[in-house]
């Protein structure tokens, strides 16, 4: 297969789908199939491809329904034979799907959603139409795709996001840089610092914590633009000596290693690879009852589902493992088998076979 990867995301974005679509990028060449990229030039995407010596299309100028980017997509499927387009964002779908309108090879157009981002409005209808197939990472935002009413459900395929569990492992034996003298029971987030991950729920449950004499300290690993409002939540509830905010790490995994629990409070949330992450390591989580986080943590098993926007009840379950070691050693081994779940052996060839079947049936049709 020849496949053209869009992503005209933010010049400073790296997100899931970013994530996902260069990892499946060397997953596919590796199997021998021939990758492209195209992407913003100078963009954070665009850079971080690049390292990985994929051949990529920069394109500038104005992004949405742009002729010159669109023109230049379209002779770049003429030219390679690309078999498959698989973008990301609406604007990359219509850039995609008016190229292939315009291009001779007229190739499959596959849309991975990593969020629902459609709104009920007449240009994201006439968007999802230039899509042939739609690829999400769970069945909840599957559904959410449905629930607009533009969407057949065969053209939406379901496969989960997937780690590599044995990286993941020899990663978290580096040097961690982040050195913490303490021996209470640390717990941990990795997280963009943004609304959808609801971090401050994890600041407001330490002062119920203390007030049930649960001695623990809070690691909140990533960036982002909530980080101010985040630190200053920590000062108002006067936690800020039991809250660590070390920043973003490229490899989070040795100081991952050191957590008791990951926590991921999120209002919303697709999939929340995270977990999968940290059950590799033998780290049960606490998460939001929501999305797509069912389908990752097994509920009293490889970790505990709460309400969100809920501090008490997180509290709850942050006290309930810190304080029964056999009930978390229980979920740490039960953690570590399903993340084999979820591994590049056994997930991205469902995404190779996919593309595959796309391709043939666009062929018949």
């Amino acid at each position: 297969m020849k496949i053209l990867f869009i992503n005209t995301i933010g010049a400073d974005v790296w997100g899931g789908v970013e994530s996902w679509m260069m990892r499946i990028g060397l997953f596919l060449r590796n199997r021998g199939h021939k990758i492209y990229f195209a992407g913003r030039k100078n963009g954070k995407f665009f850079k971080i491809v690049m390292q990985k010596d994929f051949k990529i299309l920069p394109l500038v100028g104005k992004w949405d329904i742009s002729p010159g980017t669109i023109l230049k997509i379209a002779r770049h499927i003429d030219e390679k034979s690309i078999d498959l387009v698989v973008v990301n964002t609406n604007r990359d779908l219509r850039l995609g799907g008016i190229a292939k309108m315009i291009s001779r090879r007229k190739p499959v157009i596959i849309n991975r959603r990593g969020l629902p981002a459609f709104r009920k409005k007449l240009r994201h209808k006439i968007s999802s139409k230039f899509a042939d197939f739609f690829l999400v990472p769970s069945e909840d935002l599957k559904k959410s795709l449905l629930n607009f009413g533009w969407f057949s459900a065969d053209k939406i395929k379901v496969i989960p996001n997937f780690v590599n569990v044995e990286k993941i492992r020899q990663l978290s034996q580096e040097k961690c840089d982040i050195q913490m003298e303490t021996d209470a029971p640390i717990i941990g987030a990795v997280a963009n610092l943004v609304g959808q991950k609801a971090l401050h729920i994890l600041i407001e449950e330490h002062p119920i914590l203390s007030d049930r004499e649960i001695k623990c300290r809070t690691v909140i690993v990533g960036d982002g633009p909530l980080k101010k409002s985040l630190l200053q939540a920590a000062r108002k509830l006067d936690v800020m000596e039991k809250i660590f905010f070390p920043g973003f790490f490229k490899n989070p995994f040795p100081l991952v290693r050191k957590f008791y629990i990951l926590v991921l409070p999120s209002i919303f949330e697709p999939f929340g690879q995270v977990l999968i992450e940290a059950a590799a390591l033998g780290i049960p989580s606490v998460a939001s009852d929501v999305g797509g986080i069912p389908e990752v943590v097994v509920n009293g098993e490889t970790g505990i589902l709460v309400p969100p926007e809920n501090p008490v009840a997180l509290a709850d379950a942050i006290e309930n493992l810190i304080k029964d070691r056999t009930l978390r050693d229980e979920m740490s081994a039960k953690a570590m088998e399903r993340a084999k779940l979820f591994d590049v052996s056994i997930v991205a060839p469902q995404v190779e076979e996919f593309f595959k079947y796309a391709i043939n049936y666009a062929s018949k049709n």
